[in-house]
C-alpha cells in the first residue's frame, strides 16, 4: 500500500504526543527555541490516512544554498516510527523501511542535507537507495537499569581517583545561574582561541523552558571559598538524561570539577531509571574523556546528500 508525505505541525504534535518516550529534541517547543518557530518543518508519513512516522527538521541556507542540517543545541534529528506493541518483528522492520523510504524521497529537494539521526535509527538502507551517503559518529551511553554503584565501578580507575580527590575540596550545587553557565562556556572556548558557538539568548530561553517543564538543570562545582570551578547543563526526557553543555574556569580546569559533576549527573539518571547520554564527540581528546566513564559506545548515523558542486566542494574541504 502506498504511503505519502504531509507537512502539518498540528498533526505532528498530535502524533508525537501519542508516542512512548519521544526524545526531547523532537518536541515542538524545543524546536521552536533552537531552530526558530518558522525555520523548522516536519515530514509526516501517512498510510491509509494514518500517520505512521515522522521527522522534524531544521531548514536554512549555507553559502546561499538551501540546506537541511542540525542547528546548534539540536544534536539529533529525530525520526519516529509508530510500531504497535503486537506487531511482529518482520512487520515492524517493513514499517520502518516504509517510513524511512518515504522520508528519504519526500524531503524538500534542497541543495544539501546533512543530519545526524537519533540513535533509535540504525538502518540507513532506505537513504542509501535514495542516493544519500552515511558517516558513522558515536556517543557513549550508560544504560538505564544500571545501579549508581555499578555505573561507578565501570569508571576508569583514574577517573574515580580524580573524583575522590575533587570531593575533598569541591561541592556540587544547583545554586548556579544561567548567565554563569554562558560565561563559563565562553571562557572555555576563549581559552582555546575559539568563538563561542552558541547564542546566549537561545540558551537562556531553552533553560527557562526546560525549568518550566522540569526537564533541565544546571549543576556547578564550588570550592570552600565559594569559587565556581565548572558548570554543566543537563536536559532530559522520559527515557534519557543528556549532557548538553558545559563550561569551566580555564585557571581551574584541572580541579576535577567536571568529572565530579558528571558522576553526580550519572547517579541522578540511574536513580531516575533513565540512561545517561554523553552526546558524543569525534574529537580524540573528548572521546577519550567520555569513554573513561565506562558507557556503551553507541553509533549514530549522519546522513548527507549534496545536489550542487558548491556543497560537494564544501564537504571535501571540511574533511581535510
Amino acid at each position: 500500500m502506498s504511503v505519502s508525505i504531509v507537512s502539518d505541525k498540528s498533526a505532528y504534535l498530535q502524533f508525537i504526543s501519542g508516542q512512548a518516550n519521544p526524545p526531547i529534541f523532537s518536541q515542538p517547543w524545543y524546536l521552536n527555541i533552537v531552530c526558530g518557530a518558522d525555520r523548522w518543518n516536519c515530514a509526516l508519513v501517512q498510510k491509509k490516512e494514518e500517520i505512521i512516522g515522522s521527522m522534524a527538521y531544521f531548514q536554512t541556507k549555507e553559502f546561499g544554498q538551501s540546506a537541511i542540517v542540525n542547528t546548534k543545541l539540536q544534536p539529533y534529528t529525530c525520526v519516529l516510527v509508530d510500531i504497535p506493541d503486537n506487531m511482529k518483528g518482520v512487520s515492524a522492520k517493513s514499517r520502518e523501511n516504509e517510513v524511512l523510504t518515504a522520508i528519504a524521497d519526500g524531503l524538500p529537494k534542497v541543495d544539501r542535507v546533512n543530519i545526524k539521526l537519533y540513535h533509535n535509527v540504525t538502518n540507513w538502507l532506505p537513504f542509501r537507495w535514495n542516493g544519500y551517503h552515511e558517516t558513522t559518529f558515536y556517543t557513549y551511553v550508560i544504560p538505564k537499569g544500571t545501579s549508581a554503584e555499578e555505573a561507578r565501578m565501570q569508571f576508569r580507575s583514574s577517573v574515580r581517583s580524580t573524583i575522590k580527590k575533587a570531593r575533598k575540596t569541591l561541592t556540587a550545587t544547583q545554586d548556579v545561574g544561567i548567565d554563569q553557565m554562558i560565561e563559563f562556556g565562553q571562557k572555555t572556548f576563549a581559552a582555546k582561541g575559539k568563538k563561542y558557538p552558541n547564542d546566549p539568548e537561545i540558551i537562556r530561553q531553552l533553560f527557562a523552558a526546560c525549568s518550566e517543564r522540569n526537564c533541565g538543570m544546571i549543576r556547578g562545582a564550588v570550592d570552600e571559598t565559594g569559587k565556581l570551578h565548572s558548570v554543566i547543563f543537563l536536559v532530559e526526557d522520559a527515557g534519557s538524561v543528556y549532557y548538553l553543555l558545559s563550561g569551566s574556569d580555564p585557571e581551574l580546569r584541572n580541579s576535577g570539577a567536571v568529572s565530579l559533576l558528571l558522576e553526580d549527573a550519572i547517579v541522578y539518571a540511574m536513580e531516575a531509571g533513565k540512561e545517561f547520554n554523553f552526546e558524543g564527540s569525534m574529537d580524540r581528546g573528548i572521546e577519550s574523556f567520555f569513554r573513561s566513564f565506562g558507557g556503551v559506545q553507541v553509533p549514530l548515523m549522519k546522513i548527507s546528500k549534496n545536489r550542487t558542486w558548491l556543497m560537494i566542494l564544501y564537504d571535501l574541504f571540511k574533511r581535510r
